[in-house]
């Protein structure tokens, strides 16, 4: 039987969330299973502490005072990309609408397989993990010490922000729940925006040039995955250029965002994105038409894919474990893209921005339609 949402709302785990234990009651088996497949030892809870003489010491005493767990241990894995792992890839198994599998495996996002085929995987030139990116060192005390000082401050605490892309769902939660329920106030809000904000302008680079009556701009990607990445129906990024004339007036435009419906015109610039479908066999026996998009358990190929591979990137490779660029091209080690766009008459310079988009109207108009 299918798990529902009716079944969420009266369960109190369910509630919780994404909490302390999803992560630190892994098993040390970790980075071998993939969509939300997570195996736990039950009363166990592992931190990154205590490895050996020379690194900070376990300390199990505010742990076994302030929780139930009294069982205490170091685990390796939690400071590795593979404690993200089981959350962070996604192979779907394909079903009609009545939720009966028709046979397909398909794979829906693939993060950590792209940054383990990334030259920041472990074995890669320039080993790095999730962590560092999403959970950088900070000065800090441990979480028993939320309404507290700290009894110990350790000097490389992960940072428990999570720094990503998506800052509009927590907007949207603070939008639908008072502050009293969740946590949140205006400082802790910036503070979570100034995270992601940063994190993602040191995610690329970007550079411009012209060429004849071209304007070149190259996107670098120094992710450790594709960018974008992750849930891809939604996402997107995307160049907007303001062309001026010699007094800053505005000459042209291109893939400006529009605020009031939260979309652009996609035809006028350059969009990185992955598009996902129902199709063939599966979409006749979901019964939807060839193409349908937004419905995640039914998507079973993928139309197109141009996201920006991460360094380290191989064709073969990505091919392998079902994430190949679709409807664009990457040679081997490329993890940049090109795009062109003629210089508008009248125009001695231009403003270009790299923009991110979480969610478009397109999909939320779709969940609004189907529900």
């Amino acid at each position: 039987e299918h798990y529902s949402m009716a079944q969420v709302f009266q369960d109190s785990l369910a509630l919780d969330g994404v909490s302390c234990v999803a992560c630190h009651q892994q098993a040390t088996t970790a980075g071998n299973a993939f969509s939300g497949e997570l195996e736990f030892d039950s009363l166990t809870i592992y931190g990154p502490y205590g490895a050996g003489k020379d690194d900070a010491p376990l300390q199990q005493a505010p742990m076994q005072l302030y929780t139930p767990y009294q069982n205490i241990q170091y685990g390796a894995h939690l400071d590795g990309s593979e404690a993200c792992a089981a959350c962070h890839s996604l192979v779907t198994h394909t079903a009609d609408m009545e939720g009966n599998l028709t046979g397909q495996d398909y794979v829906e996002q693939a993060t950590y397989h792209e940054w383990l085929n990334s030259a920041f995987a472990d074995d890669g030139d320039t080993p790095k993990d999730c962590q560092d990116c999403h959970m950088p060192d900070r000065v800090a005390g441990g979480c028993f010490a939320w309404e507290s000082p700290p009894w110990f401050e350790r000097e490389d605490l992960g940072d428990h922000g999570f720094a990503g892309a998506n800052s509009w769902v927590l907007k949207g939660v603070r939008s639908l729940y008072d502050d009293s329920v969740t946590g949140l106030s205006n400082e802790r809000m910036e503070a979570s925006l100034e995270r992601n904000i940063q994190m993602m302008r040191d995610a690329s680079d970007m550079e411009a040039w012209t060429e004849g009556n071209e304007l070149v701009v190259r996107v670098t990607n120094w992710s450790g995955h594709k960018l974008p990445t992750g849930y891809s129906e939604g996402r997107r990024m995307w160049l907007q250029l303001r062309w001026l004339d010699a007094s800053g007036g505005v000459v042209d435009e291109a893939g400006v965002w529009n605020p009031a419906t939260g979309d652009i015109d996609e035809a006028s610039t350059k969009v990185w994105k992955s598009v996902q479908v129902a199709s063939g066999a599966m979409a006749q026996a979901a019964g939807v038409p060839d193409g349908t998009t937004h419905h995640l358990v039914l998507l079973n190929k993928t139309e197109f894919d141009n996201r920006i591979p991460p360094a380290g990137f191989l064709n073969a490779e990505f091919e392998a474990f079902g994430a190949p660029p679709v409807g664009a091209t990457y040679a081997d080690g490329q993890h940049w893209d090109d795009s062109r766009f003629t210089i508008p008459a009248g125009a001695t310079q231009v403003a270009v921005t790299l923009l991110h988009q979480t969610t478009t109207p397109d999909y939320i108009n779709s969940l609004l339609d189907n529900n």
